[in-house]
């Protein structure tokens, strides 16, 4: 997963869709360890960003793909730097599964800078995630 993180920080700012399809693939055929998923939800933002530069939505069923994944890294999540990163994935995708799991994050026990960025996240998204260019 190094190795894959260090490969995408020499992206370029803009990068084709079809060269972020394959990114996003790869990161969504992986099994992350406990150790990685922090790097994988950074990976995702680093993709996301990206992707959200370019003006275009991610298509079906790679955006469905992407959800699923990041709403499986959502669940019972409490570290700060993981709920951070995929709170902008979230928003940069316009990911409406995950932006569920990561509301109900706030029935679960937290932290409270981990709530406090869960309950920011809320007010700042309100009600529909689905279109990032809003």
């Amino acid at each position: 997963m190094k190795a894959f993180l260090a490969e995408i920080a020499t992206l370029p700012e803009t990068v084709s869709e079809e060269t972020l399809a394959d990114y996003f693939r790869k990161v969504t055929a992986s099994t992350p360890s406990v150790a990685d998923r922090e790097m994988v939800s950074y990976i995702l933002f680093e993709l996301a960003n990206k992707q959200w530069h370019n003006y275009q939505k991610l298509h079906a069923p790679l955006l469905g793909d992407v959800d699923a994944f990041v709403s499986k890294l959502l669940q019972h999540e409490t570290s700060l730097n993981i709920i951070q990163d995929l709170s902008g994935v979230i928003g940069m995708l316009g990911l409406t599964q995950s932006y569920e799991v990561f509301r109900n994050l706030i029935t679960t026990e937290q932290a409270e800078d981990v709530m406090m960025e869960i309950l920011g996240t809320i007010t700042e998204y309100g009600d529909d995630v689905s279109n990032p260019y809003k």
